[in-house]
């Protein structure tokens, strides 16, 4: 953690500056702390990190995922642009937008949409409830403007109307409550500020369950351990039959998600496999996973009091302004 961000946290609580104590430094940075507040409360800062939870909650299953799967979706380690061009389709945020630009992610996971950010942006802030954090920290220690937190999303250690930009990209819908969340979120953004968010949209057929909701009936109740050994030992066998015409396009819309980027420099094969069962892990485990309509997340940014409000599907991509208030 460098100084920088320990001067611009607040306490969670009562919103007060906080001061900090027992700073060990390595490299010119903060690895060990503590956070005090007024207020009485303290916040520790472990492997350059300052934690504003005591434990992962409601998302162990991510804390497992993006430690096992750490480096998978990272542009710089899998030699592709897969998450760079995720980045610019869902949030818009070009080189031109985010050149100077404090940012915010809700929901950072391992790394791979800060890398992307990290280029261009003046200083990225990477956010998360579960300890993906300690894997993004090993993958972009080496960024001077990538900072990161744990912290939940309800109750941010960040004051009001201090990003330029956020964005949040396949979150909020696993949070208890999307809705609150993305309005908690959407109070840090900085007057003509953008906001951009990724969601699960719902069914065309709502009468007709997916298989992957059928099966999360019994997933999310089963030992990460045991759905991920599940997962690699069916994975493999299904996947060559998403190639075959029909049946293919079947399985992938209802049982097993496929990265199928087709840019300059896609996926070998042992990519694709450890791509395809990270994904199906990142579908069957997670505790909440709620679908909306375009409408549904519209009304949400108005709600906010955004401008300029623009909603896509059948992938929900929804961006909107702050109005100068």
């Amino acid at each position: 953690m460098k100084d920088f961000l320990s001067e611009l946290l607040i306490c969670p609580s009562c919103k007060a500056k906080l001061k900090l104590y027992n700073a060990e430094y390595i490299n010119g940075e903060i690895e060990y702390a503590k956070l005090v507040c007024g207020c009485g409360r303290e916040y520790p800062v472990t492997n350059g990190i300052p934690r504003f939870v005591a434990n992962d909650g409601y998302v162990e299953n991510f804390s497992f995922e993006w430690n096992r799967f750490n480096k998978t979706q990272l542009d710089s380690f899998n030699r592709t642009e897969i998450s760079q061009v995720r980045f610019r389709e869902v949030t818009g945020f070009g080189p031109e937008q985010l050149k100077g630009k404090f940012v915010l992610e809700a929901g950072c996971g391992m790394g791979r949409f800060l890398e992307a950010a990290s280029k261009t942006a003046d200083q990225v802030i990477g956010i998360d409830l579960s300890f993906s954090v300690d894997a993004a920290m090993v993958n972009l220690r080496k960024f001077p403007n990538v900072h990161l937190i744990q912290a939940d999303i309800y109750n941010l250690p960040l004051p009001l109307k201090s990003f330029d930009l956020i964005y949040s990209i396949g979150v909020l819908h696993h949070t208890p409550d999307p809705k609150a969340a993305f309005l908690r979120i959407a109070q840090l953004l900085r007057d003509k500020g953008a906001i951009a968010i990724w969601m699960s949209p719902k069914s065309r057929f709502p009468f007709l369950p997916k298989a992957t909701s059928i099966a999360r009936i019994f997933t999310t109740r089963m030992r990460k351990e045991r759905l991920l050994n599940i997962i690699e030992s069916v994975v493999p066998k299904v996947l060559p039959l998403v190639r075959v015409p029909v049946i293919g396009r079947s399985l992938k819309g209802w049982v097993i998600p496929v990265c199928d980027y087709k840019g300059k420099l896609p996926l070998i094969e042992s990519q694709l496999l450890e791509w395809s069962i990270l994904d199906t892990f990142d579908l069957l485990s997670p505790k909440y996973l709620y679908e909306y309509s375009p409408w549904q997340i519209r009304g949400w940014l108005t709600e906010a009091g955004l401008s300029d409000i623009i909603t896509t599907s059948p992938a929900i991509v929804a961006r909107g302004k702050a109005i100068l208030g």
